[in-house]
Protein backbone atom coordinates (compact mmCIF):
# COMPACT_ATOMS: atom_id res chain seq x y z
CA UNK A 1 0.00 0.00 0.00
CA UNK A 2 1.35 3.57 -0.87
CA UNK A 3 2.46 5.62 2.09
CA UNK A 4 0.18 8.84 2.23
CA UNK A 5 1.59 11.84 1.42
CA UNK A 6 -0.38 14.62 2.85
CA UNK A 7 0.07 15.06 6.50
CA UNK A 8 -2.24 17.14 8.78
CA UNK A 9 -1.06 18.67 11.87
CA UNK A 10 -4.47 20.11 12.52
CA UNK A 11 -7.07 17.60 11.27
CA UNK A 12 -9.23 17.79 8.35
CA UNK A 13 -12.29 17.51 10.12
CA UNK A 14 -11.22 19.77 12.99
CA UNK A 15 -10.20 22.41 10.17
CA UNK A 16 -13.78 22.29 8.89
CA UNK A 17 -15.32 23.34 11.97
CA UNK A 18 -14.20 26.96 10.94
CA UNK A 19 -15.34 27.02 7.26
CA UNK A 20 -17.79 29.39 5.82
CA UNK A 21 -20.86 28.75 3.97
CA UNK A 22 -18.99 28.25 0.99
CA UNK A 23 -17.26 25.23 2.54
CA UNK A 24 -13.83 26.92 2.53
CA UNK A 25 -11.55 29.44 4.67
CA UNK A 26 -9.91 32.61 4.06
CA UNK A 27 -6.21 32.06 4.54
CA UNK A 28 -3.85 34.81 6.36
CA UNK A 29 -0.20 34.09 5.35
CA UNK A 30 2.10 35.71 8.19
CA UNK A 31 5.58 34.90 6.38
CA UNK A 32 4.18 37.59 3.69
CA UNK A 33 1.82 39.40 5.81
CA UNK A 34 -1.38 39.22 3.28
CA UNK A 35 -4.46 37.26 2.79
CA UNK A 36 -4.48 34.50 -0.22
CA UNK A 37 -6.62 35.47 -3.28
CA UNK A 38 -8.65 32.62 -2.99
CA UNK A 39 -10.03 30.89 -0.26
CA UNK A 40 -9.20 26.94 0.40
CA UNK A 41 -10.57 23.67 1.73
CA UNK A 42 -9.99 22.22 5.01
CA UNK A 43 -7.19 19.45 2.24
CA UNK A 44 -5.44 22.56 1.41
CA UNK A 45 -4.11 24.37 4.97
CA UNK A 46 -2.43 22.93 8.06
CA UNK A 47 -0.28 20.30 6.61
CA UNK A 48 2.79 19.71 5.32
CA UNK A 49 4.08 17.00 2.65
CA UNK A 50 5.55 14.12 3.77
CA UNK A 51 5.78 15.68 7.90
CA UNK A 52 5.86 11.78 8.86
CA UNK A 53 7.22 10.00 6.77
CA UNK A 54 10.20 8.28 7.54
CA UNK A 55 13.20 5.91 6.91
CA UNK A 56 13.42 2.62 8.98
CA UNK A 57 15.48 0.04 8.09
CA UNK A 58 15.78 1.61 4.52
CA UNK A 59 12.35 1.47 4.08
CA UNK A 60 9.89 4.76 3.87
CA UNK A 61 7.02 4.04 6.11
CA UNK A 62 4.16 6.62 7.95
CA UNK A 63 3.30 4.72 10.48
CA UNK A 64 3.78 8.03 12.89
CA UNK A 65 0.79 9.50 10.90
CA UNK A 66 -0.97 6.27 11.57
CA UNK A 67 -0.75 6.67 15.06
CA UNK A 68 -1.84 10.28 14.88
CA UNK A 69 -4.96 9.58 12.61
CA UNK A 70 -5.96 6.70 15.18
CA UNK A 71 -6.39 9.69 17.48
CA UNK A 72 -8.22 11.34 15.81
CA UNK A 73 -10.87 8.64 14.82
CA UNK A 74 -11.23 8.64 18.50
CA UNK A 75 -11.90 11.99 19.14
CA UNK A 76 -13.91 13.10 15.89
CA UNK A 77 -17.44 12.04 17.17
CA UNK A 78 -16.80 13.80 20.54
CA UNK A 79 -16.11 16.78 18.13
CA UNK A 80 -19.42 16.28 16.16
CA UNK A 81 -21.08 15.95 19.28
CA UNK A 82 -19.42 19.32 20.93
CA UNK A 83 -19.91 21.54 18.13
CA UNK A 84 -23.43 20.36 15.82
CA UNK A 85 -25.86 22.14 18.23
CA UNK A 86 -25.55 25.62 19.32
CA UNK A 87 -27.78 25.03 22.40
CA UNK A 88 -26.51 23.96 25.88
CA UNK A 89 -24.80 20.91 25.75
CA UNK A 90 -24.40 18.20 28.44
CA UNK A 91 -20.71 17.16 28.21
CA UNK A 92 -19.94 13.84 30.02
CA UNK A 93 -16.93 13.27 31.32
CA UNK A 94 -15.78 10.63 28.56
CA UNK A 95 -16.25 13.42 26.22
CA UNK A 96 -14.41 15.85 28.05
CA UNK A 97 -11.33 12.77 28.52
CA UNK A 98 -11.38 12.85 24.38
CA UNK A 99 -11.36 16.58 24.18
CA UNK A 100 -8.05 16.85 27.51
CA UNK A 101 -5.83 14.20 25.00
CA UNK A 102 -6.93 15.76 21.64
CA UNK A 103 -5.97 19.21 23.16
CA UNK A 104 -2.33 17.64 24.72
CA UNK A 105 -2.05 16.01 21.16
CA UNK A 106 -2.76 19.02 18.68
CA UNK A 107 -0.24 21.43 21.08
CA UNK A 108 2.49 19.05 20.36
CA UNK A 109 2.37 18.21 17.09
CA UNK A 110 2.06 21.52 15.69
CA UNK A 111 5.22 22.46 12.94
CA UNK A 112 6.07 25.59 16.57
CA UNK A 113 6.58 22.49 18.91
CA UNK A 114 9.61 21.40 16.07
CA UNK A 115 12.04 23.08 17.49
CA UNK A 116 11.14 23.54 21.02
CA UNK A 117 14.03 23.87 23.04
CA UNK A 118 13.35 20.91 25.29
CA UNK A 119 14.07 17.50 23.57
CA UNK A 120 11.29 14.99 25.17
CA UNK A 121 13.20 12.31 24.26
CA UNK A 122 16.28 13.09 26.55
CA UNK A 123 13.44 12.94 29.49
CA UNK A 124 12.69 9.16 28.91
CA UNK A 125 14.31 6.39 30.78
CA UNK A 126 13.46 2.69 30.34
CA UNK A 127 13.68 2.25 33.85
CA UNK A 128 12.11 5.24 35.39
CA UNK A 129 9.27 6.67 32.27
CA UNK A 130 5.94 5.33 31.86
CA UNK A 131 7.60 4.01 28.25
CA UNK A 132 9.76 1.10 28.46
CA UNK A 133 11.19 -1.20 25.16
CA UNK A 134 11.18 -4.87 25.77
CA UNK A 135 12.67 -7.86 24.24
CA UNK A 136 10.15 -9.50 22.61
CA UNK A 137 11.05 -13.29 23.48
CA UNK A 138 12.93 -12.51 26.95
CA UNK A 139 10.42 -9.68 27.93
CA UNK A 140 12.82 -7.88 29.79
CA UNK A 141 14.07 -4.25 28.88
CA UNK A 142 16.48 -3.96 25.93
CA UNK A 143 20.20 -2.68 26.66
CA UNK A 144 20.88 0.97 27.09
CA UNK A 145 22.97 1.13 23.86
CA UNK A 146 19.40 -0.07 21.69
CA UNK A 147 17.10 1.86 23.83
CA UNK A 148 19.58 4.90 23.10
CA UNK A 149 19.82 4.27 19.58
CA UNK A 150 16.12 4.04 19.33
CA UNK A 151 15.64 7.46 20.95
CA UNK A 152 17.59 8.85 18.35
CA UNK A 153 15.78 7.52 15.25
CA UNK A 154 13.51 10.76 13.77
CA UNK A 155 10.39 8.22 13.41
CA UNK A 156 10.74 8.24 17.23
CA UNK A 157 11.46 11.66 17.94
CA UNK A 158 8.05 12.58 16.23
CA UNK A 159 6.35 10.05 17.86
CA UNK A 160 7.31 11.33 21.43
CA UNK A 161 5.09 13.92 20.74
CA UNK A 162 1.94 11.83 21.32
CA UNK A 163 3.51 10.32 24.41
CA UNK A 164 4.05 13.47 25.75
CA UNK A 165 0.58 14.13 25.25
CA UNK A 166 -0.42 11.02 26.80
CA UNK A 167 1.83 12.06 30.06
CA UNK A 168 0.19 15.14 30.18
CA UNK A 169 -3.21 13.33 29.84
CA UNK A 170 -2.16 10.96 32.66
CA UNK A 171 -0.51 13.02 35.23
CA UNK A 172 -3.35 15.76 34.84
CA UNK A 173 -6.12 15.57 37.61
CA UNK A 174 -8.77 14.32 35.44
CA UNK A 175 -11.76 13.91 37.91
CA UNK A 176 -10.67 17.71 39.38
CA UNK A 177 -10.52 18.89 35.57
CA UNK A 178 -13.73 17.91 34.52
CA UNK A 179 -15.72 20.47 36.00
CA UNK A 180 -12.72 23.07 35.08
CA UNK A 181 -13.25 23.08 31.23
CA UNK A 182 -16.20 25.59 30.31
CA UNK A 183 -17.97 25.70 27.14
CA UNK A 184 -18.86 28.17 25.20
CA UNK A 185 -20.73 28.79 21.97
CA UNK A 186 -21.95 32.12 19.75
CA UNK A 187 -26.12 31.74 19.36
CA UNK A 188 -26.77 30.51 16.19
CA UNK A 189 -27.79 33.25 13.53
CA UNK A 190 -24.85 35.41 15.05
CA UNK A 191 -21.29 35.94 13.60
CA UNK A 192 -19.29 33.40 13.85
CA UNK A 193 -15.90 34.00 13.04
CA UNK A 194 -13.74 32.12 15.51
CA UNK A 195 -10.40 32.12 13.95
CA UNK A 196 -7.58 28.77 14.07
CA UNK A 197 -4.24 29.03 13.96
CA UNK A 198 -1.15 26.57 13.45
CA UNK A 199 -0.67 27.03 16.78
CA UNK A 200 -4.00 27.13 18.21
CA UNK A 201 -3.64 26.48 22.23
CA UNK A 202 -3.70 29.69 24.09
CA UNK A 203 -1.58 29.28 27.42
CA UNK A 204 -1.74 31.49 30.57
CA UNK A 205 1.83 29.82 31.92
CA UNK A 206 3.45 28.69 28.20
CA UNK A 207 6.57 27.33 30.79
CA UNK A 208 3.71 24.94 32.33
CA UNK A 209 5.31 21.31 32.60
CA UNK A 210 1.83 19.99 32.08
CA UNK A 211 0.06 22.28 29.62
CA UNK A 212 -3.44 20.47 31.34
CA UNK A 213 -2.20 22.16 34.54
CA UNK A 214 -2.81 25.82 32.79
CA UNK A 215 -5.27 28.66 32.40
CA UNK A 216 -6.08 27.93 28.58
CA UNK A 217 -8.02 28.91 25.80
CA UNK A 218 -8.63 26.71 22.94
CA UNK A 219 -11.07 27.00 19.76
CA UNK A 220 -13.19 24.11 19.12
CA UNK A 221 -15.41 25.68 15.90
CA UNK A 222 -16.07 29.29 15.11
CA UNK A 223 -18.90 29.50 16.88
CA UNK A 224 -17.62 27.43 19.75
CA UNK A 225 -14.28 28.29 22.34
CA UNK A 226 -13.11 26.09 25.12
CA UNK A 227 -11.76 27.53 28.42
CA UNK A 228 -9.88 25.66 30.73
CA UNK A 229 -10.28 27.44 34.17
CA UNK A 230 -7.59 25.63 36.35
CA UNK A 231 -9.95 26.33 39.35
CA UNK A 232 -10.62 29.51 38.94
CA UNK A 233 -14.11 31.33 38.24
CA UNK A 234 -15.23 32.63 35.25
CA UNK A 235 -16.09 35.78 34.79
CA UNK A 236 -19.01 36.87 32.00
CA UNK A 237 -17.37 37.03 28.84
CA UNK A 238 -18.03 39.98 26.94
CA UNK A 239 -18.61 40.16 23.14
CA UNK A 240 -14.83 42.49 22.81
CA UNK A 241 -13.10 39.28 24.95
CA UNK A 242 -13.60 37.14 21.49
CA UNK A 243 -12.02 39.95 19.31
CA UNK A 244 -9.10 40.24 22.07
CA UNK A 245 -9.04 36.53 21.81
CA UNK A 246 -8.92 36.34 18.47
CA UNK A 247 -5.75 38.72 18.28
CA UNK A 248 -3.77 36.73 20.53
CA UNK A 249 -4.50 33.93 18.68
CA UNK A 250 -3.31 35.76 15.15
CA UNK A 251 -0.20 36.75 16.94
CA UNK A 252 0.24 33.21 18.66
CA UNK A 253 0.05 31.81 15.41
CA UNK A 254 3.69 30.79 13.88
CA UNK A 255 3.16 30.95 9.77
CA UNK A 256 -0.93 30.81 9.06
CA UNK A 257 -4.19 31.49 10.55
CA UNK A 258 -7.60 30.71 8.87
CA UNK A 259 -10.83 32.30 9.13
CA UNK A 260 -14.66 31.83 7.81
CA UNK A 261 -14.80 35.44 6.90
CA UNK A 262 -12.26 37.52 5.27
CA UNK A 263 -13.11 41.02 6.04
CA UNK A 264 -13.00 39.80 9.54
CA UNK A 265 -9.76 37.85 9.32
CA UNK A 266 -7.92 41.44 8.05
CA UNK A 267 -9.03 43.50 10.78
CA UNK A 268 -7.64 41.44 13.12
CA UNK A 269 -4.67 41.28 11.16
CA UNK A 270 -4.88 44.84 10.99
CA UNK A 271 -5.31 45.29 15.09
CA UNK A 272 -3.10 42.89 15.74
CA UNK A 273 -0.41 45.10 14.04
CA UNK A 274 -0.38 47.10 17.02
CA UNK A 275 1.01 44.66 19.01
CA UNK A 276 4.56 45.14 17.95
CA UNK A 277 6.25 44.84 20.95
CA UNK A 278 6.52 41.89 23.68
CA UNK A 279 5.26 44.50 26.50
CA UNK A 280 2.50 45.04 24.61
CA UNK A 281 1.17 41.40 23.86
CA UNK A 282 2.11 40.84 27.20
CA UNK A 283 -0.65 43.43 28.39
CA UNK A 284 -2.74 41.65 25.87
CA UNK A 285 -2.38 38.31 27.18
CA UNK A 286 -3.19 40.05 30.72
CA UNK A 287 -6.36 41.29 29.58
CA UNK A 288 -7.15 38.38 27.91
CA UNK A 289 -6.67 36.21 30.67
CA UNK A 290 -8.32 38.52 33.66
CA UNK A 291 -11.58 36.53 32.98
CA UNK A 292 -9.90 34.05 35.12
CA UNK A 293 -10.38 34.71 38.98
Amino acid sequence: MKNSERHHYIPEFFIKGFIGDDGKLSVFDKTKGEISKLRKSPKQVFFDWNRNTFEVNGIETDFVENLYQFGENMFAPTFKKLTEKFEPILIEPYDLLHLFLFIATTHWRVPSQDNTKTDYSKFLGNENSFFSLKNKEKGKNVSKEIYERILNEPAFKESTKIMRAVQNFIESDTKKNVDNWKLYYTEKGMNQFNLLSDNPLILWNENCKNILNSESIFPLSKGKIIYHTNGKKLLELQPTHRISVDILAFINADKMVCGSNKEYLLAISKLAQQYDTDRKIELLKYEVFKIFK
